[in-house]
């Protein structure tokens, strides 16, 4: 069928949909793809479960003065070794 996705095509409207890229056509074409195609259904359901672990995992970085301050006293550290 013309109007809808191959498997291939489809991972890719998936992920554009997650990200509210995907126009309303391939929103409409991805749903009924995975109504028929379990494998990519499949490769939804985790896709949507691995970006909700993501943005509930409270990831926190070192603010960049921090980071700056410790990769100079790497540096530091490492030049008063001798080197062999």
């Amino acid at each position: 069928m013309m109007f809808l996705f191959k498997c291939s095509e489809t991972a890719k409207v998936c992920d554009k949909s997650q990200y509210k890229e995907a126009s309303i056509l391939e929103n409409i074409k991805l749903k009924l793809h995975l109504l028929h195609c379990k494998c990519c259904r499949n490769y939804s359901e985790n896709n949507c479960k691995l970006t909700k672990s993501i943005k509930t995992a409270h990831i926190k970085t070192f603010p960049v003065q921090q980071k700056k301050f410790l990769k100079a006293q790497i540096n530091k550290e490492m030049q008063s070794y001798p080197k062999t």
